[in-house]
């Protein structure tokens, strides 16, 4: 029989860390945590904010469910420490607009004796994107991301990597930005399909201190997904080519 794991999950009401808990439930090797940032805490949301009352009602559900729901002020040690002490698993579902706020979160893992942090890095292999030279806002959160695998090792955490590609859902904003002509086929993975991964992932005994890379929900092109994109509208979308060195 597996070993169960506690687990806990930070910015979980996202897409992608709604699927990943409610998949960890499903899992009779996880007993599931989640920390719930305290009233009047920024949260920071890439797509699809939700409402503070609807939040409420996926704590509560969650809660009828077995989870333990901690509410810390996610910026500060003293509370997260003691919020994370008996956790062996530190899952990160921060969204791209709130990648910094992970610094506070492993420190505490590392003080509250967290074996693995799992980060938020669940779109390309950023250890590669962070040296593209064309300066654009894509290489710096590749370079953040790809710096924060650093302080993950230098607080002596175990880590998982688990790039997906990409994700639909944040690009549908115009003039979508398409590097390269958009003719190359890459991974491209739904927010839901890249949480409800998660916990498969980590079930693996190779997955410590790996980069795990999953199968997409779809293998196409930047203009193959537009043109089912377009069809889907009834409309044509404004593009901008951008040229990669």
């Amino acid at each position: 029989m597996a070993e169960t794991k506690r687990v806990t999950v930070f910015s979980a009401t996202g897409t992608v860390g709604q699927a990943c808990v409610n998949e960890m439930l499903e899992h009779t090797n996880f007993t599931v945590r989640v920390l719930k940032r305290k009233p009047g805490q920024l949260d920071k949301s890439t797509t699809n904010a939700i409402n503070s009352d609807a939040k409420e009602q996926i704590f509560k559900d969650w809660s009828d469910r077995g989870v333990e729901i901690i509410e810390v002020d996610a910026t500060y040690h003293a509370e997260l420490i003691p919020a994370l002490q008996g956790t062996d698993y530190l899952i990160s579902c921060v969204p791209y607009f709130g990648t910094e706020s992970q610094y506070p979160l492993i420190w505490a893992a590392a003080e509250a004796g967290v074996e693995r942090f799992i980060p938020s890095e669940f779109g390309f292999i950023y250890e590669f994107e962070q040296f593209w030279e064309t300066p654009h806002a894509h290489r710096d959160m590749a370079r953040q991301k790809a710096f924060i695998r650093r302080v993950i090792q230098l607080a002596g955490l175990d880590y998982t990597i688990i790039p997906a590609g990409l994700f639909p859902e944040y690009f549908m904003a115009e003039p979508v930005l398409i590097p390269n002509g958009g003719d190359a086929k890459m991974a491209w993975t739904t927010a839901t399909d890249a949480g409800r991964i998660i916990p498969h992932v980590l079930s693996h005994r190779l997955s410590r201190n790996a980069i795990c890379p999953v199968a997409g929900t779809a293998w196409m092109s930047w203009n193959e997904f537009l043109a089912i994109r377009e069809q889907h509208l009834g409309r044509k979308i404004e593009r901008e080519y951008i040229l990669n060195p």
